[in-house]
């Protein structure tokens, strides 16, 4: 039997890397007052900081397959990530892409996630919000 709901964490997990506020657009060139603005795609799996190119994080290979696999079985998906800066992680999820099964046509992860759950605090509290949503809705 397939899951309702799959969740997938951010750092080590859809991407290699860490998206920390503290050190992206910091750089010493064209850094944007905008966080989630310093982002710059460099191809479907890897996204960089324009201010500093050295920082850069990667989306794992399978990702595309398994984020379009979640959503084709009827799961939903769930972003949890124990991060300080949403906006990076939610701005790096519209850059990275997968099939959308309904559609058969490449979208961006972020547009297909159910719950956001980027906050820094515990997971433990990220998914009793979702449960708390989930029967909600039921």
């Amino acid at each position: 039997m397939y899951p309702k709901l799959v969740a997938l964490d951010t750092d080590g997990t859809i991407f290699t890397g860490k998206l920390d506020q503290n050190v992206w657009g910091k750089g010493s060139s064209g850094a944007s007052q905008k966080l989630p603005d310093n982002i710059e795609r460099v191809d479907d799996f890897c996204l960089r900081d324009r201010s500093n190119h050295a920082n850069q994080i990667h989306m794992n290979k399978d990702i595309p397959r398994i984020v379009t696999d979640i959503l084709e079985k009827g799961a939903s998906l769930a972003i949890v990530s124990r991060n300080t800066s949403k906006a990076l992680c939610d701005r790096a999820l519209y850059y990275f892409k997968a099939v959308d099964p309904k559609t058969g046509e490449k979208k961006s992860i972020i547009k297909m996630v159910r719950y956001d759950e980027v906050v820094d605090e515990p997971k433990s509290e990220h998914f009793n919000r979702i449960h708390g949503w989930n029967l909600v809705r039921e």
